[in-house]
């Protein structure tokens, strides 16, 4: 019997399989099996396959039917095809195995059988052919066509031995063929199922053709209690949610419907990240301890797909340091309290997501946890020691050195319209510097993030909230500062000193006169607190947060130096910039001469020359400092602007750094670096078209010049491979790349973004992203590899791409290193199509690469506790079963399908 016997059969069994999966959500576990037998043809040509496949990354069980894992196995569906015989007993015995299997909710149970219940096409023979004497010739015969009736018998035995084991499970067939089948039929009845007949969607939708199978799940289900789902993405385009509900029972025990309230996890991480000083952060658990909220996921209004929850472990911990098994425990038993870990490494943020992490050694990690009361979540803070006091500079001890301008210009033309006019506003589109930004040249303006509210969620939703004229005033220093302590406070306490601190570098930026100040399109501090100053004075998205930003997560992991990203495309349009940040720490009081004097134990800002010198243990740039950043400063230079001042300095020399080294005859190769191997300075960055964003952002040595970044990583040991890491929440492509041919559509004004997110849905667009799971590969400089009495690491490369003599070292008080290569030589040319240097140019490049079911690295092994949520079951209940099959009357109304399916245990099976 053939899978699908014509192709457009085999369509309709994709597209069904495709409605049952996306009915399911990561509560439900599935896995999908493919069979096919083997066979002769008519020329006595052998096939051989496998009599089964279990599709799934978890080859003897069930796995979770989040949206990865629906992706992955209607991809490697997809692939499998129609072709053999068809014998399905083994595949229907391999079903039940894994229904068997743990992990499982251990609620319903069914086997969805996906058929055309054909044996086979009209060439699937069962013997070879031979060739038989006739009077006058030799005839050729060929074998006989298969037939499985007797295969079907065994399944029908199978069938009814496994459901009198086990009540729970229910079999059902979905028959693809126009007509009426017995078999399908037969077998799914014996299942204490039924048959539904999917006619390819000339009877209305296939979800409409699968009405009796749903009905039936409504009608055997009895659930009573309340409910708290895993997050999902909302079909109105409201991002991931969260949904709380309770079905409503009336007399007789009927369900007439259900009652819930849709929360969006953006909601939730504002009031955790809320609470933020020093260095801790907040997380939040589910019940199995996976983590739904972490300043190291993806922020859910970025998400594509649903949400991957990685176990704590995977995010707290390096190579299994600390053991986090009695946190584990108190969050799985959901209970409230706290655990230290002392001399531990700690992960701190070096840039966005693919950026990864760097680990602080010997720090200790203070865990405080609770519940989340009459929900399945637990959350936790992680603190350093430093940061379990409080410390807030006082406000009467400050001063506001010029009037503060919120960053909304264009409100000020109605409620300070004398402010308005000496601003001199530029609207967006007007300027050729700043295209899509409103602003300011004569001003710096104030932007609070979300978290610096005391309601921020209701400051994200009113777009009046709170009125211009109270923000103005209470930050120029109008009104009591109550916090967030008082039922009055609207803004964190927090807030206001970190303006009045920063007031003072206004007049500071509008005073440069330095030779290369003109260069500095945007000068900026972002403040712990979430307070940020910025100079032109623009307008930002309200939810933009300057400490979830690259540059203050890069500033904040390279501490002591001056931290340059690689280039990027400006979202106020002003191209491709390059974003130099440092660190600023929390001056907790003035030094005293006595204070520096002590061999040890010096407080900040006393000279040190050695680490040991100082109170906090951190000596940067002769200084004692402590370990609570405040904040960052940073500014943002044009990429162009950039590139040509390192050309002018690398220009003297015999063999300077040309321009226009894309081509062969430019001898002298000229790189800059950072400590992850990204390439920040390069002539062909400089060419790349700005809207060819792979060309210049986050581009890996190993891409450019593979033969120095393999000599530097198995020869020089200077850059470290880390242990490969998984991103759950990683992003790839429908289609291949494209370079844009505008950035229109892609970049917006403040406003604009503003609007889009607030007006999203219900239709949404097409994306050609999509959610996926990535294997990312990262490399950490190792400056202790460059050699003390040269500073210099030299070698040589030759490889199929390029050969000559580099020559590496590090640029003082920076995360950068330069990279010279004398006598570059291409070798492309010697190479058939030059295929062995592409592969080299993989071999060695940091990045993101999609993993084919690498959501099974994270799987639970044993029985999920959601195996306490089961409804009641109605085991009395049996649908309406005959030998011709059945397509079920009446609708299951839409807002039950996604409780009741949230709750079973599918295994789905494609024949």
């Amino acid at each position: 019997m053939v899978l699908i016997v014509y192709s457009f059969r085999w369509r309709i069994a994709l597209r069904t399989v495709d409605t049952l999966l996306s009915t399911l959500t990561k509560d439900d576990y599935v896995n999908v099996i493919t069979y096919r037998s083997s066979h002769w043809d008519y020329n006595s040509n052998r096939y051989v396959y496998r009599p089964f496949q279990v599709l799934g990354c978890r080859q003897r069980g069930l796995q979770p039917a989040s949206a990865a894992h629906q992706q992955e196995l209607m991809d490697r569906l997809r692939e499998f095809g129609p072709a053999g015989g068809s014998n399905p007993s083994s595949a229907f015995l391999e079903a039940y195995r894994l229904l068997d299997s743990s992990p499982k909710t251990g609620c319903q149970q069914f086997v969805l059988w996906v058929t055309d219940e054909q044996h086979g096409d009209n060439d699937v023979r069962c013997g070879p052919g031979r060739y038989i004497q006739t009077e006058d010739s030799q005839e050729y015969v060929p074998g006989p066509l298969c037939s499985f009736v007797s295969a079907y018998e065994t399944v029908r035995n199978t069938v009814r031995s496994s459901t009198a084991i086990n009540n729970k499970v229910r079999t059902f067939s979905f028959s693809v063929l126009p007509k009426d089948q017995v078999y399908a039929a037969e077998i799914a009845c014996v299942g204490n199922g039924a048959r539904q007949g999917i006619d390819d969607e000339r009877r209305g939708s296939i979800r409409e053709q699968s009405n009796g199978f749903f009905d039936f799940i409504e009608q055997s289900t009895r659930p009573t209690d309340v409910i708290w789902t895993s997050p999902y993405v909302d079909a109105f385009g409201l991002g991931l949610l969260l949904t709380v509900a309770q079905p409503v029972v009336v007399e007789n025990n009927r369900h007439i419907g259900v009652v819930g309230i849709d929360v969006r996890l953006s909601d939730i991480e504002q009031i955790l990240f809320s609470q933020q000083w020093g260095s801790l952060y907040s997380f939040m658990t589910n019940e199995e301890v996976e983590v739904i909220v972490h300043p190291r996921l993806t922020p859910s209004a970025e998400l594509t797909n649903d949400l991957e929850t990685p176990p704590l472990e995977l995010l707290e911990t390096q190579n299994g340091i600390p053991d986090l098994t009695e946190l584990r425990n108190a969050l799985r038993n959901r209970e409230t309290g706290s655990v230290v870990y002392s001399g531990v490494p700690r992960p701190v943020l070096r840039g966005d997501d693919l950026d990864g992490v760097v680990y602080e050694e010997g720090t200790t990690s203070n865990y405080f946890y609770s519940i989340i009361e009459n929900t399945d979540f637990s959350f936790a803070f992680n603190f350093e020691s430093d940061d379990l006091t409080f410390v807030y500079p006082l406000e009467e001890n400050l001063t506001l050195d010029t009037p503060t301008v919120y960053h909304e210009l264009n409100a000020y033309r109605d409620v300070f319209p004398d402010i308005y006019n000496s601003l001199d506003v530029q609207q967006p589109r007007t300027s050729a510097d700043y295209p899509l930004s409103l602003l300011t040249n004569l001003n710096s303006t104030i932007k609070l993030a979300p978290k610096a509210f005391c309601d921020s969620n209701m400051y994200l939703r009113q777009n009046n909230y709170p009125n211009l004229t109270f923000i103005h005033n209470f930050l120029n220093g109008a009104g009591d500062d109550v916090g967030c302590d008082n039922a009055d406070g609207v803004f964190e306490i927090r807030a206001r000193p970190d303006t009045f601190i920063t007031s003072g570098m206004e007049e500071l930026w509008k005073g440069r006169v330095g030779q290369n100040d003109h260069l500095i399109s945007l000068s900026y501090v972002g403040t712990n607190a979430g307070v940020m100053r910025v100079f032109p004075g623009v307008q930002w998205s309200r939810r933009y947060d300057p400490t979830t930003r690259p540059f203050y997560h890069r500033a904040v992991s390279n501490r002591g130096t001056l931290a340059l990203s690689y280039a990027y495309r400006d979202a106020a349009g002003v191209g491709k910039i390059i974003t130099l940040s440092e660190v600023l720490y929390l001056g907790k009081r003035p030094a005293g001469i006595s204070e520096c004097s002590t061999p040890a134990n010096r407080s900040e800002r006393c000279e040190c020359t050695m680490a040991s010198q100082c109170d906090a243990g951190r000596c940067e740039r002769g200084r004692c400092v402590n370990t609570q950043v405040e904040a960052v400063i940073g500014i943002d230079i044009r990429y162009d602007d950039f590139h040509g001042q390192m050309i002018s300095r690398m220009s003297s020399g015999s063999n300077p750094c040309g321009t226009n080294c894309e081509s062969e005859a430019c001898p002298t190769r000229c790189y800059v670096i950072d400590d992850s191997g990204n390439v920040i300075f390069s002539e062909g960055l400089k060419q790349a078209n700005e809207l060819d964003t792979r060309n210049y952002n986050r581009v890996p040595l190993g891409r450019v010049e593979p033969g120095v970044m393999r000599d530097l990583i198995r020869v020089k040991n200077f850059f470290i491979p880390e242990p490969v890491q998984v991103d759950f929440q990683g992003v790839c492509d429908q289609l291949n790349y494209f370079v844009p041919l505008s950035s229109e559509g892609i970049l917006r004004t403040a406003e604009e973004e503003d609007n889009y997110l607030e007006e999203r849905g219900p239709l949404r667009k097409f994306q050609n992203q999509f959610g996926c799971v990535e294997d990312i590969v990262r490399y950490n400089a190792n400056p202790a590899a460059i050699p003390a009495t040269t500073n210099v690491i030299s070698g040589t490369q030759s490889t199929t791409c390029s050969s000559g003599t580099y020559y590496l070292t590090a640029v003082r008080d920076t995360n950068t290193y330069l990279l010279v290569i004398d006598d570059w030589t291409s070798l492309v040319k010697d190479t058939t199509f030059g295929l062995n240097c592409l592969v080299e140019r993989t071999l060695y490049s940091a990045g993101a690469h999609r993993a084919i079911n690498g959501t099974c690295s994270i799987l639970r092994e044993s029985t999920s506790s959601v195996s306490g949520m089961c409804p009641a079951l109605d085991l009395s209940v049996r649908p309406v079963c005959s030998p011709t099959g059945q397509r079920g009357s009446g609708n299951v109304p839409r807002h039950l399908h996604w409780y009741i399916m949230g709750i079973i245990a599918l295994c789905l099976m494609v024949l």
